[in-house]
């Protein structure tokens, strides 16, 4: 039995959620995208599965393209604004529902890296949500934890990528609460756990056991798209940390030619206005020409609201512009984030691209795709502010 098309599962787990004889568990298929297995056995054959996943029915909105409101936020906490991936906007809505006993569901890892969602209900673990992860998180059972939290009163603040929003409207009847908050992150694709966990291998046989691997470390060339990793030498023995960039590095690179990606992400219907979710949260990617004045170094988090729930949450926060949260067109955001309303095209490469992988491993497939650049691009090192000069000049020249 089949609950939908191949090509548009998206993994959102909504199937083995609100299956009520637990038959579906989900598994790695051939590429390593995690999939719904039914046990046939046990199926009583209720096709709530079926029912209940988005892939066949309509899209779940909350809001019309004239409602919404996007803003720029910076997190006036240095310490919080470094740690996050933007600009801190996650963790200070995150802060406001557990200051309220609430609960914040998030991508962690679990045993080092291995993707999953979470619930958390202290500040203190909030850490563990933070950052990007470029890789596919195994949603569980949090749909219905989520759920008994909401059914016990409290507040509730969900994250996930826009699929995974619509996997917990579709479980759960969200418009019955009004104590749940959810948000979409702008998301380009993702990756699976089988490629994520044979480029650590990689980086193991090459470097030393990795004890901590971060997508977005701001440390060493502040916020863009950069990660580092912290090893043991496997010569000397010693801890040591390397940066690196996306041109050094196999998994980032293969990850924005978008030849990774599951095949539902070619033909994402959730990169659209309106959005999904309450809130969605990405990088305002661009922010230094639309707002020329503006301190972005550490990071610069895009927020669009798309709900009277969404706007209930940001008033709630009580941030005037001195607090770092600013309003801006939404025009502005979507041209340098074309990901809001289009989804990522499908490369030629994806046709054998995992076949590949399988066939060769980590290392081997990633040399016929990308050709690595050792050299740190001096682009780097040059100041925001001097780079949108250096632009408009050129934009002159060429006029």
């Amino acid at each position: 039995m089949s609950i939908c098309n191949y090509d548009e599962c998206t993994g959102c787990a909504a199937c083995l959620n609100v299956c009520p004889v637990n038959c579906i568990t989900f598994k790695e298929d051939d590429e390593g995208f995690l999939r719904p297995f039914i046990n046939e056995s046990k199926c009583i054959k209720c096709g709530k599965c079926v029912k209940t996943c988005p892939a066949n029915g309509g899209n779940n909105f909350n809001y019309s393209k004239n409602d919404m409101k996007a803003y720029a936020y910076i997190n006036d906490d240095l310490e919080t604004l470094r740690g996050s991936a933007s600009g801190g906007a996650f963790s200070v809505l995150a802060k406001k529902i557990l200051a309220e006993n609430g609960v914040v569901f998030g991508a962690c890892y679990e045993n080092k890296f291995t993707v999953i969602h979470k619930g958390i209900t202290r500040e203190e673990q909030l850490q563990l949500l933070r950052d990007s992860k470029y890789v596919q998180s195994n949603i569980k059972n949090t749909y219905i934890e989520a759920k008994k939290y909401l059914e016990q009163g409290r507040l509730v603040l969900f994250t996930g990528t826009p699929c995974q929003i619509a996997g917990l409207y579709s479980t759960i009847n969200y418009k019955k609460y009004n104590n749940l908050y959810t948000i979409d992150i702008l998301c380009h694709g993702v990756p699976n756990p089988k490629i994520f966990r044979e480029y650590i291998t990689y980086l193991e046989e090459k470097y030393g056991k990795i004890e901590k691997y971060t997508f977005r470390d701001k440390s060493k060339w502040g916020w863009g798209s950069w990660g580092s990793f912290i090893y043991n030498d496997k010569c000397t023995g010693k801890e040591k940390k390397k940066n690196f960039i996306v041109p050094t590095d196999y998994y980032y690179s293969l990850y924005f030619k978008d030849i990774n990606l599951r095949e539902s992400c070619y033909k994402c219907k959730y990169t659209t206005i309106p959005r999904v979710a309450d809130l969605t949260l990405g990088d305002y990617w661009g922010i230094d020409e639309v707002m020329p004045n503006i301190k972005s170094r550490d990071g610069v988090s895009l927020i669009l609201v798309n709900s009277a729930q969404g706007e209930k949450l940001i008033s709630s926060l009580e941030l005037p512009e001195k607090s770092g949260m600013y309003q801006t067109r939404l025009d502005d955001a979507i041209r340098h984030n074309i990901t809001i309303v289009s989804a990522t095209k499908r490369p030629k490469g994806r046709d054998d691209f995992y076949k590949n992988l399988n066939k060769y491993g980590f290392e081997n497939t990633a040399k016929m795709y990308c050709k690595l650049k050792h050299r740190e691009v001096l682009s780097l090192y040059v100041p925001r502010k001097l780079k949108i000069k250096i632009k408009k000049i050129l934009r002159g020249i060429k006029k």
